[in-house]
């Protein structure tokens, strides 16, 4: 069965680098509070399910 590893580096350059995703965040009030390391842990977390289904 083949092993799936997330691309984590490469999803986080295109949020952080490329679409700028915490600036998008900021201009909404219900989500200003999310910084990179939230937006990276949830990215993780995400990862890591993703590669035990």
């Amino acid at each position: 069965m083949p092993v799936y590893n997330p691309p984590l580096r490469d999803m986080q350059f295109v949020m952080h680098e490329v679409l700028h995703v915490t600036d998008e965040f900021k201009s909404m009030p219900q989500h200003a509070d999310t910084d990179v390391d939230t937006i990276n842990a949830v990215l993780e977390e995400a990862g890591k399910f993703a590669s035990q289904v």
